[in-house]
């Protein structure tokens, strides 16, 4: 059951972030290279969004479905309203 979560975790995680990647890129939503900052090309900043897709894909489809979210829904509360107030930054801090 664990490796099943593991691999439904990484697999999606996988394959949404060159598209959440694509989104960013899209909607400008990129670190942008200046002085203070080791790298040279913009990087997007939504990569969490794919972490926490997997995470909830992998809930669901290996852990009994949504009767595990019910069950972790304080947790699931709190790691969204994180990944919110972490995308929010980002963005404004761009602008």
């Amino acid at each position: 059951m664990n490796l099943l979560a593991f691999l439904v975790a990484f697999f999606a995680t996988l394959t949404t972030t060159p598209i959440v990647k694509k989104v960013a890129v899209s909607l400008r939503v990129v670190d942008q290279p200046n002085q203070r900052k080791i790298h040279n090309n913009p990087i997007p900043l939504l990569g969490s969004i794919a972490v926490f897709l997997g995470i909830i894909l992998s809930l669901v489809i290996s852990g009994g479905g949504w009767a595990v979210l019910e069950k972790m829904s304080i947790i699931l509360f709190v790691g969204t309203s994180l990944l919110i107030v972490g995308k929010n930054h980002s963005i404004s801090s761009i602008s």
